[in-house]
């Protein structure tokens, strides 16, 4: 983040989802806020491998920042963000999705398909965990966003219930494919 780029900005409130369920030996139902997950997506490496090793480093596949050694950049990433707001982005729901990071077409819907597959056990999870769907908010740099903006393209079609309620991208390659 460059502090010369912050500005104060009015957040909006995204659409929350809610379970309201009756006990009988209650009167009023008991509403429980579905708990908000968010997933950071890397951009393009387009050094070789083995060059500046704990910059490019991500563990393949969606898993919680913690599981990241935090010598790594990508959990620093995620610290960064968790630190500087704990209640917009608690520890306890970042994830991190890392992939190849190869510039090709193919390993970016690759990814997508994984990443899908990946947060469909989070959502499951979640699911049987607090009986709601979560909140998902994701962020990426370069074509991460476009990891991202491919999942339309490769989830289940039956799956309605995926939803992505937030996705802030930074610096991605604008594609026909991902329009």
């Amino acid at each position: 983040m460059i502090p010369g780029c912050a500005t104060q900005v009015k957040k909006k409130p995204i659409a929350k989802r809610i379970t309201i369920s009756a006990k009988s030996s209650q009167k009023a139902p008991i509403i429980q806020e579905a708990p908000v997950i968010t997933v950071w997506v890397h951009g393009t490496r387009l050094l070789p491998k083995g060059v500046l090793p704990t910059f490019f480093f991500s563990k393949p596949g969606l898993h919680h920042y913690q599981e990241i050694a935090p010598k790594y950049y990508q959990r620093k990433i995620a610290q960064t963000l968790i630190d500087a707001d704990p209640v917009l982005f608690p520890s306890e729901e970042f994830y991190l999705f890392g992939w190849s990071g190869k510039l090709s077409f193919s390993e970016r819907k690759e990814a997508a398909q994984a990443f899908y597959n990946d947060l469909k056990l989070v959502r499951k999870a979640y699911k049987k965990r607090y009986g709601i769907e979560p909140r998902i908010r994701m962020l990426a740099h370069s074509h991460g966003g476009n990891v991202i903006l491919l999942l339309e393209e490769v989830k289940d079609a039956d799956d309605t219930n995926f939803v992505i309620d937030e996705v802030i991208l930074l610096a991605v390659p604008v594609q026909v494919q991902t329009m």
